[in-house]
């Protein structure tokens, strides 16, 4: 049966069959404001129904629903004719998928719904595809919602949930875990990933700093480990299901790590699970010792560097002669061999130290040399700073340093602000820890103890949209500004409404909510004449605690940060991140836009970071003697090279 005939409205009903189940009144709504125009200009297709006389609608529901509100509106007959193809039962799903899955995408979980029903009468997933121009991998994806329960399903037809929200879903079977999660799930932490974390159990993801550690999960699954997949993931991740035989994987490499290191003489090379001061509170840490420049050679340094700041001046001004640059590549050569100086630890330290060796986040080994027990220490004769440079030392061998403009450094440090903000609010735990510890030492009620916290309480919140404009935006604050309005839209506004509204709250809830206000308080941004070191020196330790790695946040382009640098600071950055070689390409470019492009792409995947938004390892002598009011003294475990101190030259320099 394959004929055209006039078919009266009220004889006409949707098929159960028809593929789109979904439509928004909206859509509705439009197509019924076409018709009134228009009139059809596609017939509907439809089979017979069981009752004599009439027709069920296999493919044009939503035209179909517009006549219906045309009737109800009065702007048509409830009998009015409408032109119709009929065709046989056993082609309407599949008339149906043709209608809505080629002409336009149908909704999700109704095309799952199809190509499930198709699936069930024997259809290949490579059928299904061919017949409507999908590709297997779409079909597989769609049909992969069947581990979704039903009432998860139901949410988003209902828009409750968003598709990336559905898509966590399909890493667990269990239907009544996934509604368990979901109701669980505090309202303003429903986010994909959480909801694949709680659902992942005891599974280890591709991103677990072990798997990155051994490879990646391919290495791992070549190994012959579990994985486990679903089919919105992306390459290269998933979950790892043997826990054991990763474990052991990750040791194997290891202890070839601990080989090379013993083979530098040190006498103690231990692994540890996490590189934690609890680890080494008994012990002293020492640095190797630098080989300063004596007084002829920092004042012939200084004379170098005062020429090549005069000649690169006149090469940015276009007044330099033909030989200016190779000049300028001359002096940084001898400034470079001047500054260049071995760092070695003195022979009796490695033949009694310890080194520890563990993972960073990033799943990069993390070696700490230069332990030796504080007994060990007083038996040696020697003093905590017997083997640390003095500041004056370090000063003479300091290599060529990046000038940071002052809002540069407002701006960089406003991003390490975001950063921290956004990481924090996602950590209830820390956010209670580091809460309590400011507001413990405001008991004191001395100001001193105030500044040993970046936490800014009685909350005191410093907007940075402004100041993180310069360097290109943050996503970081991205993150944490939309927190802020999906929190604003759960919280009651008045304060005795608010008030409320938390006593009914779990306290898991209140922590949350903690977590988000805590890190409103943050603030490590350095301004021209307020260093803020003590707060950056917390908001380090913040850091350490929270794991934070900030290439998740910012990447130096050139809009965040090349295009603020001067030529020799440019250098100098490319320098640190990929060598001298690679510097070389930024000497020779001719102009500064040039050499801005050149220091983006050289720098790009080196996990280099600028001064003021890298992330410090901290160490436990930079928190205050509670019990004192003198200044913090230096026991000898910090390396005054690595010391977040606020350099006042930087902005001189700047200023100049």
């Amino acid at each position: 049966m394959n004929d055209t005939i006039i078919i009266a409205l009220d004889k006409l009903d949707l098929d159960p069959n028809n593929a789109r189940k979904t439509r928004t009144n909206e859509s509705i709504e439009e197509m019924a404001a076409s018709l009134k125009v228009t009139g059809l200009i596609q017939n509907l297709v439809v089979r017979e129904g069981e009752k004599k006389g009439h027709y069920l609608v296999t493919a044009g529901g939503t035209r179909w629903a517009a006549y219906k509100l045309l009737a109800a509106k009065g702007d048509i007959k409830k009998n009015h004719g409408i032109r119709c193809i009929v065709r046989t039962a056993e082609e309407a799903t599949e008339i149906s998928l043709a209608e809505n899955i080629v002409r336009t995408d149908m909704h999700p979980v109704d095309a799952f719904d199809a190509y499930s029903r198709l699936a069930d009468e024997g259809k290949t997933i490579a059928d299904i595809a061919a017949r409507f121009g999908k590709t297997e991998h779409h079909v597989k994806q769609r049909l992969a919602l069947a581990r979704v329960s039903p009432a998860i399903l139901q949410l988003y037809r209902d828009e409750e949930i968003t598709f990336d929200q559905l898509k966590a879903f399909t890493v667990s079977d269990d239907h009544a875990e996934q509604e368990r999660v979901w109701k669980e799930l505090p309202s303003w932490s429903k986010e994909s990933y959480s909801i694949r974390r709680m659902l992942s159990n005891a599974a280890i993801s591709a991103t677990d700093k072990r798997v990155l550690f051994v490879g990646g999960l391919s290495t791992y699954e070549a190994a012959g480990g579990p994985v486990r997949r679903d089919l919105f993931d992306k390459p290269n991740s998933g979950f790892v299901l043997d826990a054991v035989k990763l474990e052991n994987m990750v040791a194997d490499k290891l202890q070839s790590i601990v080989e090379e290191v013993k083979a530098e003489g040190w006498a103690n090379v231990d692994i540890i699970p996490e590189y934690d001061h609890a680890y080494t509170s008994h012990m002293q840490r020492y640095f190797p010792q630098r080989v300063p420049l004596t007084v002829e050679e920092l004042a012939t340094r200084d004379q170098l560097q005062a020429e090549y700041d005069a000649l690169e001046e006149l090469i940015e001004n276009g007044e330099a002669d033909d030989n200016a640059e190779s000049r300028a590549d001359e002096l940084v050569a001898l400034i470079d061999a001047l500054n260049d100086r071995t760092s070695v630890y003195a022979p009796d330290f490695i033949a009694t130290g310890t080194v520890f060796i563990s993972l960073d986040y990033q799943g990069k080994p993390r070696i700490e040399r230069g332990f030796i027990p504080r007994d060990d220490q007083a038996s040696k004769g020697g003093s905590d700073n017997d083997n640390v440079t003095s500041h004056d030392d370090d000063k003479a061998v300091a290599k060529s340093e990046i000038v940071y403009p002052a809002t540069l450094i407002e701006s960089l440090s406003a991003q390490k602000t975001a950063i921290l903000r956004a990481e924090l609010m996602n950590n209830a735990h820390v956010a209670l820890a580091a809460t309590v510890h400011a507001l413990m030492m405001k008991l004191d009620g001395t100001t001193r103890y105030d500044a040993q916290t970046c936490l800014k309480l009685s909350l005191d919140f410093e907007a940075i949209d402004k100041r993180v404009e310069m360097t290109g935006g943050s996503i970081a604050l991205d993150a944490v500004n939309n927190r802020a309005s999906q929190i604003g839209e759960t919280i009651p506004g008045s304060p005795d409404a608010l008030w409320t509204w938390c006593l009914e709250q779990s306290t898991e809830q209140l922590l949350d909510l903690l977590a988000f206000a805590a890190a409103q308080a943050v603030n490590v941004v350095v301004l021209k004449h307020a260093s803020n070191s003590n707060a950056v020196a917390h908001g380090h330790r913040l850091a350490d605690a929270l794991k934070i790695d900030v290439a998740d946040w910012y990447e130096p382009t050139a809009e965040s940060c090349f295009k603020h640098l001067n030529r020799n600071s440019i250098q100098v950055a490319v320098t640190e991140a990929a060598g001298q070689q690679a510097a070389s390409a930024v000497a020779s470019a001719k102009k500064k836009a040039e050499a801005v492009v050149i220091a983006e792409r050289l720098v790009k995947d080196t996990n280099w970071l600028p001064k003021y938004v890298r992330i410090e390892q901290p160490n436990a002598n930079n928190v205050a003697d509670l019990e004192s009011t003198d200044d913090i003294e230096d026991d000898g475990e910090i390396d005054p090279s690595e010391t977040d101190s606020f350099d006042v030259d930087d902005f001189e320099q700047a200023a100049e």
